[in-house]
């Protein structure tokens, strides 16, 4: 059963969770904009490993691997009061239904729906039912229309002065990724989902669990010690995720995939995002790939889609994520033509 983790954030917090840049002196010039899942997979990991050994880490990576545990990126959700409004990527052929050139560009700057709009069509996004932000759809509740922004990009200033002289570097700009303060009982956070398997034994699911208690004291992302990363609390309570129960012919996935060979053709529609690459104490440079960024249109087969990949002996890529059933007609539409 899917199931949500809220990551409550306090107004105004900070995050960078870098971006594949050409080299290391423009590694912290850019940012993503909400927590993939291979990011999310790695502080997992890392929570982990401060307080097992590498066997009992090795077995929790196993899980995954296996599909035991599956996870999706973290995704905005908006809480007001006590209810949660959780918000999943645009599908990637949204905009093939739209012929007015107007609505094309209006759809294109949206990057997040509700659950709501799940099976609605893209064609039908702007009449009226919704809130348009600059970078998502919201309900049309009470409140909401308060909301101007999911989060705003900002460049902060920073200098390295701790470390020895050969290290130390002048002023350089960070890009980081800012939650908006929104008043009146409204707060904007992360939330993501997962899945455990009944076969996953008691001691891996409470690694998981403790993992995952862990970001309200490890953070997420990188530039921790600059004050970005910070996760008020975790919370295990949130309402139940609206899982879309459609009977279709195609998925989409909630996290970054990497597809086998054999696995490829059944990915219909697609960006590429690439991941990996910067430089690491061990080793010169890690290795890239190219992973299908959430939201890809998919020919449901019935069967798990995806691998977990190793850039080094010491660093994974994972690319299994949870995938959810899309309406029919995102698939059709672009199949027809």
């Amino acid at each position: 059963m899917i199931k949500a983790v809220l990551l409550e954030l306090t107004p105004n917090s900070r995050f960078h969770f870098g971006k594949a840049s050409i080299d290391a002196n423009t590694a912290l010039a850019d940012t993503d904009e909400f927590l993939h899942s291979d990011v999310l997979f790695s502080a997992l990991v890392n929570n982990l490993a401060q307080v097992k050994d590498k066997a009992f880490v090795d077995e929790f990576v196993a899980c995954f691997e296996r599909r035991g545990i599956k996870i999706s990126s973290g995704f905005y959700c908006i809480k007001e009061g006590d209810n949660y409004e959780y918000l999943l990527p645009k599908p990637v052929t949204a905009t093939n239904f739209i012929k007015e050139y107007s609505m094309i560009k209006a759809v294109k700057k949206i990057q997040f729906i509700p659950t709501a709009l799940w099976d609605v069509s893209p064609e039908n996004w702007f009449n009226g039912s919704c809130i348009e932000t600059k970078r998502a759809l919201l309900p049309k509740k009470n409140g909401l229309e308060r909301i101007e922004n999911l989060y705003t990009k900002e460049i902060v200033p920073n200098l390295v002065k701790h470390k020895p002289d050969d290290n130390a570097k002048g002023p350089f700009s960070i890009a980081v990724i800012q939650i908006p303060k929104i008043n009146n009982g409204i707060s904007i956070h992360f939330y993501f989902l997962y899945e455990i398997n009944d076969s996953v034994p008691e001691n891996m699911k409470s690694a998981f669990k403790y993992a995952v208690d862990m970001i309200a004291f490890n953070g997420l992302g990188g530039e921790r010690s600059s004050g970005c990363g910070f996760v008020e609390r975790v919370n295990w309570d949130g309402p139940e995720f609206p899982i879309p129960h459609l009977s279709t012919g195609f998925t989409t996935n909630l996290g970054l995939l990497m597809p086998d060979k054999n696995e490829f053709d059944n990915c219909l529609f697609y960006k590429l995002i690439t991941r990996g690459g910067r430089k690491s104490k061990e080793i010169e440079q890690l290795k890239r790939v190219r992973m299908i960024s959430e939201g890809a249109i998919i020919h449901n087969t019935g069967q798990e889609f995806g691998r977990t990949v190793a850039l080094s002996t010491a660093h994974l890529r994972y690319g299994q994520p949870i995938c959810i059933n899309i309406p029919q007609f995102y698939g059709d539409e672009r199949i027809d033509k």
